[in-house]
Formats: C-alpha cells, structure tokens, sequence
C-alpha cells in the first residue's frame, strides 16, 4: 500500500465493504457477500472504452484552452454510453435472484440484495472522471478524490451495517458513489474554470434512468407471477427490459439514429480488442 498512491486508495476502496464483512460476521457470510458483490465486468468496461477513446482530443482540446468544448463531447458521451449501461445493469437488478441461482446455485440467494445494491452502483458508471483529469493536466486532484471516495465510503459502509446488518456494506458501498461523483465533478470544475453545473449531464442521466425504471416495469411483473426455473426466467427478463426501453426510447425520441449508431461502433470497438 502507497499512501501517494490514488491508485492503493482506490483499491482499498473497493475492498472496504468485504472488510467489514470479515469483521462483523461469521466465516459462513463472507462467501456469501463474496457471491453477491461484484459488478458486471463487461458494463464497467463501456466508460473505460469510450473515455480512451476520446482521450486524444480532450488533451488537444484542453491544451488548446477549449475547454467547455472538451467538457461538452464527454458530457454527450456520458450520456450515450447511459443509454447501454443503465439498460443492461437494470437487466440485472431485476433479474439478481435468477443470476445467483444460476452462477452460485439456490443457496447463495441471500447474495441477491447484494448484488443488486452492486447493480445500483454501476447504474451510475456511466463516464470516467479521472481520465478528464489526466487530460486537463490535474492528476494530483485525483489523490484528493480518490482520498475522499474511501472516507466516504467508510463512514456510510460502517454506519449502514450497524442500521441494516449484512446487506449494509453493499448499500454503503452504493450510495457511496455519489458523494463521490460530486466531488470528482467539482474537481474537474476546478481543474477547467468551468460551474459544477456544466460537468455533469444530471438532468440527462435522470431521464435515461426513469426510463429504464419504466422499462423494468413489465420484467418486475413478469418475476412476480411466474414460477418458472432461473434459467428460463432470466432471458424474459432480459428481453422485456431491453425491448421495452429500445421500444420506449425510441416513441419518446430518448433514443434516436445517432444513439444506435453509437451502439454499433462500440460493439465494432469490443470486437477489435477482443481481437
């Protein structure tokens, strides 16, 4: 551990969670959490992609003193890339109790609160934060984030697992996250001589998520009244949900031709790296 190091805060960060796991309950409940507490890698991997790419031009931009330009493309991509990772990660908000049946079988369904507070926080991994502060040429202000995301983090996961017990950490753990968009947001405010309020697509964000919650709608009531086994439930869900959000999306004009072309040149862009 590197205490100038955001890179040794953020992974304690990520870990803090388990560690009041370990401390406050038997043996038998960690590998429960352990179940349940993780996030999907192939959604965390979106942001990530997309912020790489447009990486150059924010160093150009930002170099060149544009920088309510620079901020306005990772604004907009922010927001396209909420149109893929709120949709999938609500696919499995709604479907927690079927994907742990079916990774870690019936026994482990005590994991699926977890889960689906883990689900909660990567609804909002819509955009990386510390590459915009590479770009602008701050990165000691990503210390101070990271810094402030684990006290964060700390004071809610303690808190929260004496009020709520075991799924407590997890819950912290979520919520956590946005204190720590806030103070990410002000930084890059900070780092660009820009408002806090021009950073982050709030309002934009709120819209693809209520509507995600409009599309999960139907897969709530389709789990609610079918007995049938996980492994049949599961892909209904999935289908409900996102064909009700592209079909919503798209009547509402939420979604338009841009936005599936966006979709389109990431799935070209996952299929070059895996290449």
């Amino acid at each position: 551990f590197r205490w100038d190091s955001p890179i040794s805060f953020s992974m304690l960060n990520n870990q803090l969670d388990r560690y009041l796991i370990v401390a406050f309950f038997p043996v038998t409940a960690i590998a429960e959490y352990q179940a349940g507490a993780w996030q999907i890698p192939i959604i965390t991997t979106i942001p990530y992609t997309v912020g790489a790419v447009y990486a150059p031009r924010f160093v150009e931009l930002f170099r060149a003193r544009r920088n309510h330009e620079a901020i306005g493309i990772w604004r907009q991509s922010a927001l396209k890339t909420a149109l893929l990772v709120v949709p999938i990660t609500m696919v499995f908000l709604v479907g927690s109790e079927e994907t742990m049946e079916l990774l870690f079988t019936a026994s482990y369904l005590r994991a699926a609160p977890v889960f689906r507070w883990y689900c909660v926080l990567t609804v909002g991994r819509i955009a990386t934060f510390g590459s915009v502060l590479l770009a602008s040429g701050a990165p000691r202000l990503i210390f101070q984030a990271a810094v402030f995301s684990l006290l964060s983090n700390g004071l809610l996961c303690f808190v929260l697992v004496k009020l709520v017990g075991f799924n407590g950490p997890a819950m912290g753990t979520a919520l956590a996250f946005i204190p720590s968009v806030i103070y990410y947001c002000f930084c890059i405010a900070k780092a660009t001589e820009l408002k806090l309020r021009d950073i982050f697509p709030l309002f934009g964000f709120l819209r693809v998520l209520a509507l995600a919650c409009v599309a999960s709608l139907p897969a709530w009531w389709f789990k609610s009244v079918v007995t049938w086994p996980a492994i049949a439930r599961l892909p209904v869900e999935t289908f409900l949900v996102l064909g009700t959000f592209a079909l919503v999306g798209t009547l509402v004009g939420e979604i338009c031709r841009a936005d599936w072309q966006f979709l389109a040149n990431w799935l070209r862009l996952r299929m070059l790296r895996a290449n």
